[in-house]
C-alpha cells in the first residue's frame, strides 16, 4: 500500500486535505460546478417542494464529495502546524 497515489494530501498547516493530483483537481472542479448549477437547473425557488429537492440534493452531492475525499486521500486527516524544526 505505501506506493498507492493519494488524489488528496494532507495540508501542512490546519487540517483537511488538499488536490495534489489532477484527479484531484477534476473531482473539486466537477464537484463546485455541479453545486452552484443545482439551484439554477432545478426550476422555480418559490415553492418548497423545489426548496426541499434542492437541498437534498446538494446534501447528497456533498456526501459523495467528502466520500470520495477520504477514500483517495492520506489519513489521518488532523491539525497540523508545519515541519517540525530541530533547534
Amino acid at each position: 500500500m505505501a506506493d498507492r497515489k493519494y488524489w488528496f494530501r494532507k495540508r501542512k498547516y490546519g487540517a483537511g486535505l488538499t488536490p495534489a493530483t489532477w484527479q484531484g483537481w477534476l473531482l473539486l472542479i466537477v464537484f463546485v460546478l455541479l453545486f452552484l448549477s443545482i439551484p439554477h437547473l432545478s426550476g422555480n425557488l418559490n415553492y418548497a417542494s423545489n426548496r426541499t429537492k434542492i437541498i437534498a440534493e446538494l446534501v447528497i452531492l456533498v456526501a459523495v464529495f467528502v466520500t470520495a475525499v477520504y477514500w483517495k486521500g492520506e489519513k489521518p486527516i488532523r491539525w497540523r502546524w508545519g515541519k517540525k524544526t530541530s533547534e
